[in-house]
């Protein structure tokens, strides 16, 4: 799916509702807009998703031999 960018003028008091609203049920503005549009994004093939992450990690490993990725992220995550 190819998606484009826009840009939307809206009253300020109009965009904070909307961001507050987004805050409140933990979703992003451009996801609260289009489930108000009534857009809805098709799910992933979860098969093929994992397929290809376990293509990438199995080219990574080879690449770099004894470097434990998974250790290095979190490692990152718990850094900051």
């Amino acid at each position: 799916m190819n998606w484009v960018t826009t840009n939307l003028r809206l009253p300020e008091d109009n965009y904070m509702e909307l961001k507050l609203t987004a805050a409140r049920q933990r979703t992003s503005l451009n996801a609260l807009i289009r489930n108000r549009l009534g857009i809805t994004i098709q799910p992933a093939n979860k098969g093929k998703f994992w397929h290809l992450i376990d293509q990438y990690a199995k080219t990574v490993s080879r690449k770099h031999p004894g470097i434990s990725f998974s250790q290095k992220l979190i490692a990152d995550r718990y850094e900051q």
